[in-house]
């Protein structure tokens, strides 16, 4: 096993005994006798937060103000503004043109 992550050795080892564990942590909290109504609960939304843990990501972008403040970017500048916010361009050739016929339209203000 070496010198790994602590937490990629208990992974694998759940992998191993997934069926075992899923018992474990949902048939040994529901069907505990000595567990209140309250605690079971308890113990069945910390088995469903550690499932699915709850994400969050904030944001902020920048975007021109008006249709006629984006119409007035260049095609390197919107690129630019793409990668910013997409986090790779790579798929426009550079020194492409941009398409106008997406067929997309700006919503009204």
């Amino acid at each position: 096993m070496g010198a790994a992550d602590p937490r990629l050795l208990v992974r694998e080892r759940l992998q191993e005994r997934r069926e075992q564990a899923a018992r474990a942590v949902v048939d040994g909290v529901l069907d505990d006798p000595k567990l209140s109504g309250l605690d079971k609960q308890t113990g069945m939304l910390r088995a469903i937060d550690a499932a699915y843990p709850q994400v969050t990501a904030q944001l902020t972008v920048d975007l021109p103000g008006s249709p006629e403040e984006a119409g007035d970017l260049s095609w390197d500048a919107l690129r630019q503004l793409a990668a910013a916010h997409l986090g790779d361009s790579s798929g426009i050739a550079e020194g492409a043109e941009p398409r106008m016929d997406t067929g997309l339209a700006l919503p009204p203000s």
